[in-house]
């Protein structure tokens, strides 16, 4: 299970994210269309790129603080309002987060610097 770069869980009704920390290899993760409803347990996945968790039932983007090699998160189709907890995420280069519930996108800055 050390080995495994990439997961494809989708369409599964997974509820939680749990039992991945073995995975300390994983490079891709899919997640998108379950009923998941927190961003939790990936703290010992440092090595992912991207993360797909679109179409699921999360509110806050949080415990994305140790991914610091994520250039992708896909959070499209979610319950989130509020853009938040992505300071640590600075090779971040694709973010999806349309059809959430994002009401203001004043704390939202674009910036091309390395």
């Amino acid at each position: 299970m050390e080995e495994v770069e990439n997961i494809r869980l989708e369409f599964l009704n997974i509820l939680k994210i749990d039992h991945l920390w073995i995975m300390t290899s994983l490079v891709k993760l899919q997640l998108g269309n379950n009923i998941i409803e927190k961003i939790e347990n990936l703290e010992m996945l440092v090595n992912l790129r991207e993360l797909d968790l679109s179409f699921n039932n999360i509110e806050k983007i949080e415990n994305l603080e140790e991914l610091v090699k994520l250039e992708i998160l896909l959070l499209f189709e979610n319950r989130i309002s509020v853009i938040e907890n992505i300071n640590t995420l600075t090779e971040l280069m694709i973010f999806s987060i349309g059809n959430n519930r994002i009401d203001s996108w004043d704390n939202v800055r674009y910036s091309s610097d390395k």
